[in-house]
This record gives structure tokens, C-alpha cells and sequence, in this order.
């Protein structure tokens, strides 16, 4: 965001990120009119992830672009991005492909949850303390 905009909200969602009790929320849905800045805010609380080594992803779902639309398009996405961010991740996600070689093989929605779903768990189990942080921009689109 512009310096001085949406100041308010950038720190709420930040603030809920940090947020990692138990009992505090996992899911955070950014709703508003298109054209509000919502994919302004979301490429704000990226980079603040990055610069703050918070294991992040981001993935923009495109209406215009179909493969972009699909899970077995971004699950993948996310959990190549967690990869390249976490050797921990990364080796799961390599035993998998080992284990099962055919999930690069014209991807499947159930094969790229399975993707997803790896990534995830060991993302989340790697420091309970440390936030992890999915963002999917545009997924009412």
C-alpha cells in the first residue's frame, strides 16, 4: 500500500497473524467492492511476511486466465512456494513426488490437495510459535 493508506486494516491483519494462541482464528476472509484495494493490502501483508522470514505464499486467482481458477492450478503453487522457502517443506514435498511419482502427471484436483495438504502440515508443525500465512487473492472471483 501507498504510505499512509490502509494503515488501519494492514495492521489488524497483521496483528491477527502474530496471533498464534491457541483458539485464535486460522482463516482470514478480505471481502470489499472490486476495485477497493483488497489485492493492494494482500501484496502488502506479503511483503511484510518476507521481510519479517514469516513462511508465506500468495497465489492470484485471475477470472480472466482459467488455469488460474483451479485448485489443482494453485495448490500446487502454494506448496512449490513453501518449498522454496523451507528445506523442511521441501523435503516433504520431494518424499511425496518419490513416494508417488504421478502426482506431476496432469495433476489432479485430489493430487494437488494432497500437495497442499503435505506443504501445510509441515509448514504449520515447524515452529508452533511462527505464524504461517496462505494467501489466495481473488478466490470470489
Amino acid at each position: 500500500c501507498d504510505a499512509g493508506t490502509r494503515v488501519e486494516v494492514t495492521r489488524d491483519i497483521i496483528s491477527w497473524i502474530y496471533d498464534t494462541t491457541r483458539g485464535s482464528q486460522n482463516f482470514l476472509w478480505l471481502t470489499g467492492d472490486p476495485g477497493c484495494g483488497k489485492s493492494t493490502i494482500t501484496a502488502s501483508i506479503a511483503r511484510d511476511c518476507k521481510d519479517k522470514h514469516i513462511l508465506w505464499a500468495q497465489f492470484f486467482i485471475n477470472r480472466k486466465n482459467d488455469e488460474t481458477t483451479k485448485p489443482n492450478s494453485y495448490f500446487p503453487s502454494i506448496a512449490r512456494q513453501f518449498s522454496d522457502r523451507s528445506p523442511d517443506v521441501q523435503r516433504a514435498v520431494y518424499e511425496s513426488l518419490v513416494e508417488q511419482p504421478s502426482l506431476m502427471d496432469g495433476i489432479s484436483i485430489f493430487q494437488a490437495t494432497k500437495l497442499f495438504v503435505e506443504a501445510i502440515g509441515v509448514a504449520s508443525s515447524l515452529d508452533r510459535d511462527s505464524p504461517v500465512v496462505v494467501i489466495i487473492d481473488a478466490l470470489d472471483e
